[in-house]
């Protein structure tokens, strides 16, 4: 019944801005709801600590809402840009709240040094943008992957269940 479309560069290196108009929301809407289904979520990764992130993302969150998303799913940051990220949440969060749409932040799993790595990070990233417009898309095996087996996804998720609006599953 439900899906959850990905607009990420890393999967589709032909993606451009202009993907994310009005007009290719409305499409892409209608083509979901003549297969009968409807979007929660969609996914639209990019790198919020970057200094020209914010309209970036403006831009994906409202292409989320034209096709009918209560979710954008987005990684946070590197942790070497947690000034930038926590600045750019405060613009980004406001939005979200004006267009009664949820951010997601994904935990990644690259094994980079992320802002939001695992429940327990991510869980004081939420608490501290302090909106109930910004929560945790906790993908349950990304701690596996960028652990290297080290953490076990029975032992980190349970943190995060209270502070989450979608889950990633994925059999590590």
């Amino acid at each position: 019944e439900y899906i959850e479309l990905a607009f990420i560069k890393t999967y589709s290196p032909d993606l451009t801005e202009e993907d994310f108009s009005e007009r290719n929301a409305r499409r892409l809407k209608r083509m979901v709801t003549e297969f009968g289904l409807s979007m929660v979520a969609l996914s639209a990764h990019m790198d919020l600590g970057r200094d020209d992130s914010v309209e970036s993302f403006k831009r994906r969150m409202t292409f989320a809402k034209e096709m009918g998303a209560q979710i954008i799913i987005t990684n946070a940051s590197q942790r070497h840009c947690e000034t930038s990220f926590f600045k750019n949440m405060e613009k980004l969060a406001q939005f979200a709240q004006s267009l009664q749409l949820i951010i997601g932040l994904e935990n990644p799993g690259d094994g980079e040094d992320h802002i939001v790595n695992y429940a327990k990070t991510g869980v004081l990233t939420i608490q501290r943008i302090g909106s109930e417009f910004v929560r945790l898309n906790y993908d349950i095996g990304n701690p596996f992957i960028y652990s290297k087996g080290t953490l076990k996804p029975e032992d980190d998720f349970e943190e995060a269940i209270p502070w989450s609006v979608h889950f990633h599953l994925k059999d590590v």
